[in-house]
């Protein structure tokens, strides 16, 4: 029987609801897993650390990291030329605006994935769930794809101090995890399974099946280029499975921890992606399932979030990811209907946690 940890405090809720791509996400979230199935009671709540600036350039350029904490307080001046480059630069543009909250954001949302890192590194528990976390696309001086910080390349660095020196990363996202595999290309201590569409003009144009590494990491990347309009959830499974089979048996076997960015916008609805995967709410929990079904249950797991753009969609499918992790199992899942509570009204017409 697996522990499971779950990443949660107000205050990280209250930043990371703030983040202009997915404005109250984090507390639909929350709400539906805590209060909705009452699950809290179930895992040890990890109640994330903010991290410090000395945390961050762990990985991140300094010079991004002082933008990144200090953008918002000239956010009511008028900006001179050089600001503006200064931003741009950074990628604190476009996709990735500066706004209120910023820092704390940045903090909480890095915090999170060290804190689960860390609970694993320390037995805690064998499972642990951040799903504000997953942020894929930052890199080490830019902001990406609504990315501002790699809490998850951090989180992987956690995990490497504390010993687990061979970490499995498999990503679940519709987008290629561009900035995880631009900072572990040359490293063999991180193998790097990504699941995602590659096509002319698609973010972020990275994640071709020949791209496998580089130097020392050759061979340590497998990218499995999926066609824009995957609609069978099923098969969408059973491609999980022959991959992470063949990774697990013989291109990387025996990891000492595996992470798992559980990106949803490749969920049916999603409004970044209206011509991409239409998943079920359920697909992503069923590869979480599929994933400890075919581990030693002793092998720490950390489960993150990522896209998904369709709030209500986003909490269904992680509030399934996490029953998923716990091993609970309903007669008839598909059935199952949303609990009453603070956002129960976002579920119709059907209120079930199942949908497609």
């Amino acid at each position: 029987m697996r522990s499971v940890g779950y990443v949660f405090s107000k205050d990280a809720t209250i930043a990371a609801s703030r983040l202009p791509s997915n404005v109250g996400r984090s507390r639909m979230v929350h709400s539906l897993v805590l209060d909705g199935f009452g699950l809290g009671g179930q895992m040890r709540i990890l109640e994330p650390k903010p991290v410090s600036r000395e945390d961050l350039v762990q990985f991140h350029s300094e010079e991004f990291v002082d933008a990144l904490l200090t953008a918002e307080l000239n956010l009511d001046t008028e900006l001179s030329k050089e600001q503006l480059e200064t931003l741009q630069d950074f990628g604190l543009v476009h996709d990735c605006p500066v706004f209120p909250g910023l820092s704390d954001y940045v903090k909480y949302v890095a915090g999170g994935t060290i804190t689960a890192a860390k609970a694993l590194a320390s037995n805690q528990c064998n499972v642990a769930i951040h799903w504000d976390g997953g942020r894929h696309h930052a890199h080490q001086d830019s902001a990406s794809g609504f990315c501002y910080v790699n809490d998850i390349v951090l989180g992987i660095m956690e995990l490497h101090n504390a010993g687990l020196k061979r970490v499995l990363y498999i990503d679940l996202d519709i987008h290629h995890c561009d900035g995880v595999e631009s900072a572990f290309e040359f490293s063999k201590k991180v193998f790097r399974l990504s699941f995602h569409v590659h096509e002319p003009g698609f973010f972020p144009g990275t994640g071709d099946a020949s791209e496998t590494g580089s130097g020392n990491g050759t061979t340590c990347a497998l990218n499995v280029p999926l066609p824009p309009l995957v609609t069978d959830s099923v098969q969408f499974l059973a491609v999980f499975k022959f991959h992470l089979s063949k990774v697990l048996e013989t291109m990387y076997p025996s990891p000492n921890a595996i992470v798992m960015q559980c990106g949803l916008d490749g969920c049916k609805g999603d409004p970044l992606v209206p011509h991409g995967w239409k998943l079920d709410s359920f697909a992503i929990g069923d590869c979480v399932a599929e994933l400890l079904e075919m581990i030693d249950e002793r092998t720490p797991v950390l489960l993150l979030g990522g896209g998904g753009y369709r709030n209500e969609m986003a909490a269904r499918g992680w509030a399934y990811a996490t029953m998923k992790a716990l091993g609970l199992e309903e007669k008839d899942m598909k059935e199952l209907e949303i609990p009453e509570h603070e956002y129960f009204e976002c579920y119709g017409p059907d209120f079930l946690l199942y949908s497609d």
